[in-house]
């Protein structure tokens, strides 16, 4: 049986036994208690398994930061090769290499801008760039706004 069978089948109980006459909360209690257990060993299993997956998750997780650090090292180790290549075609003048596998050639870009003191820059040169976001806590202070719907937040905390 699922866990939201169950917990409908204790909905269904619970609210049978209380329109009763004359039934007690210890008698509901007793009555409900098979299924409440049925519904916490469920849970537990279900606990299980999840933290069982979040462990794979963490695990793989942990492989892909470690996989994307070499695979960083890498280009960054055939960048610093590249600029030395180019460093010393440019020092020797050296414009072309060609061999059966590849060819190298050293051409002129264009140009770029290096800044080297941004406050000396003229205003005609300066990009304006304003931003609006919007303020959760603000909105959550005032009790909401047009545009917003305020949810309840519930939490699952497993120790």
């Amino acid at each position: 049986m699922n866990l939201y069978e169950i917990a409908s089948e204790y909905q269904a109980a619970f609210e049978e036994l209380s329109n009763m006459e004359g039934i007690t909360e210890d008698i509901i209690k007793d009555t409900l208690s098979p299924i409440a257990g049925d519904f916490e060993k469920k849970s537990i299993s279900l606990v299980s398994f999840f933290r069982n997956i979040e462990a794979e998750a963490k695990a793989i997780k942990a492989a892909q930061a470690e996989m994307s650090l070499r695979r960083i090292r890498l280009e960054e180790k055939a960048d610093k090769l590249k600029e030395y290549i180019k460093t010393n075609m440019m020092i020797s003048d050296i414009k072309k290499i060609s061999c059966p596998y590849f060819s190298v050639n050293l051409s002129k870009g264009g140009k770029s801008v290096e800044i080297t003191e941004e406050s000396k820059i003229p205003k005609k040169y300066m990009k304006e760039k304003i931003t609006y976001t919007p303020d959760k806590d603000a909105i959550k202070k005032d009790g909401g706004c047009e545009g917003v719907v305020l949810k309840d937040v519930w939490k699952l905390t497993i120790k």
